[in-house]
């Protein structure tokens, strides 16, 4: 839903272990393109390793992993695109 390649993107994360629940919660780096300048930024925030995992998969919108995001937060996690473009 969220048609993200995956080469578009960069995650960094801390605090991060494999056998971590879906509950637990991580602090989290994205670096993106904007797909209207070509402009590189990152983002970072925090959230559930769940809703880190469904991000990833792309097969939710953004809106309904993280409701309580910001609507520019929600388009840079989308796009790349920021407030300031």
């Amino acid at each position: 839903m969220n048609n993200m390649d995956p080469r578009d993107i960069t995650i960094i994360m801390e605090n991060f272990n494999r056998s971590d629940s879906d509950s637990k919660i991580v602090k989290v780096t994205v670096k993106r393109a904007s797909k209207l300048s070509g402009a590189v930024t990152q983002l970072t925030f925090k959230c559930t390793l769940g809703q880190l995992k469904r991000y990833l998969e792309g097969a939710e919108y953004v809106q309904n992993i993280f409701p309580e995001m910001l609507p520019e937060i929600q388009e840079f996690l989308i796009s790349g695109i920021t407030k300031d473009e």
